[in-house]
C-alpha cells in the first residue's frame, strides 16, 4: 500500500514537473518566435537606414556640394565686380578732380575777363 501511495505521489510529481517543462517548452517557443519577429524588425530598420535614409544623406550631400559651387562661383564674380567698382571709381575720382581743375581755370579766366572788361570800358570812357 506504501509503495501504492508512492508510487501516486511519484506519478502526480511527474505530471506535475512535466507539466512545467511543457509549460517551459511553451514560453521558450513563444520566446523564440518573438525573437525572431525582432529580429526580422530590425532587418526591416536596416534596409529602411541603408536604402531610404542613405540615399537622402547622399542627396544632400549633392545639395551642400552643389551650393558651394554655386557660393563659389559667386564669390568670384562679386570679386570681379569689386574689382571693376574699384577701377570705376577710380576713373570717376580722376574725372572729378579735372571737372574741379576745369571749374577752377573757368572761374579764374572768368575773373580775368571780367577785368578786362573793366578795363577796356575805363579805357574808352576816358
Amino acid at each position: 500500500m506504501e509503495s501504492d501511495k508512492t508510487f501516486e505521489l511519484l506519478t502526480k510529481m511527474y505530471g506535475q514537473i512535466n507539466n512545467r517543462f511543457d509549460s517551459m517548452e511553451k514560453s521558450m517557443s513563444e520566446v523564440k518566435h518573438d525573437m525572431d519577429s525582432v529580429k526580422q524588425d530590425i532587418k526591416n530598420i536596416y534596409t529602411k537606414i541603408e536604402v531610404d535614409i542613405d540615399d537622402k544623406l547622399k542627396s544632400l550631400v549633392d545639395g551642400y556640394k552643389v551650393n558651394y559651387e554655386i557660393t563659389a562661383e559667386i564669390r568670384c564674380k562679386v570679386e570681379e565686380n569689386s574689382k571693376g567698382i574699384y577701377d570705376l571709381n577710380m576713373g570717376l575720382s580722376e574725372i572729378k578732380d579735372d571737372v574741379n581743375y576745369i571749374a577752377n581755370k573757368t572761374i579764374i579766366q572768368d575773373g580775368r575777363l571780367n577785368r578786362l572788361d573793366k578795363e577796356i570800358k575805363n579805357h574808352l570812357n576816358i
